[in-house]
């Protein structure tokens, strides 16, 4: 499969575009999905640079990328919520030991409990940029902001993603967050 690998920490001039990475094989609870979009976070750039390199010993060469969209090619025989040709997106945490293997590639495999069905209304292009935007609003003023319903929220410079998916005024808190 094609990939965009690094072999060391740095800007984007270490990203390097390969043609033949083993495509990655699902476990028994794992998804193979066919990655139709990818999109690039602050997280991801953060990674890249070496932010986390005192706390991550990693191997290089690594595939970043944490957000994505994409086709389900195939399942693990523990999976019960995907079949393949499901449409989803979601989030995946790449780090596997000491690597760390992400979404800036053809296929992923991310565990079943990460995906969500990709929106029937929108491309993979905007799927992808939604699991890390959204998740990080839903943590930020549900989960540390203990945000409860009918409370009143200021936020203040929402000119980015994040503002996007704040919970709005017909926020229930006991809906669980399946978007993401």
């Amino acid at each position: 499969m094609r990939a965009i690998i690094c072999e060391q920490y740095g800007g984007p001039e270490v990203l390097e575009l390969v043609d033949e990475v083993p495509v990655p094989q699902p476990g028994p609870n794992g998804v193979l999905v066919r990655v139709h979009a990818t999109s690039v976070n602050p997280l991801d750039w953060k990674l890249r640079a070496g932010y986390l390199a005192p706390l991550w010993n990693l191997r290089f060469p690594v595939i970043w990328g944490a957000d994505f969209s994409g086709v389900v090619e195939e399942v693990g025989r523990g999976v019960t919520l995907w079949k393949p040709g499901d449409e989803v997106h979601g989030f995946k945490n790449g780090k596997v030991a000491q690597t760390f293997r992400g979404t800036y590639a053809e296929y992923a495999v991310t565990p079943e409990s990460t995906l969500a069905r990709k929106p029937a209304n929108i491309s993979h292009e905007e799927a992808a940029a939604l699991p890390v935007a959204a998740m990080t609003a839903w943590q930020a003023v549900v989960e540390q902001g203990k945000v409860k319903a009918g409370s009143r929220v200021l936020i203040q410079a929402a000119a980015g993603g994040k503002t996007r998916y704040t919970p709005g005024e017909n926020y229930d808190q006991t809906r669980q967050n399946t978007d993401v």
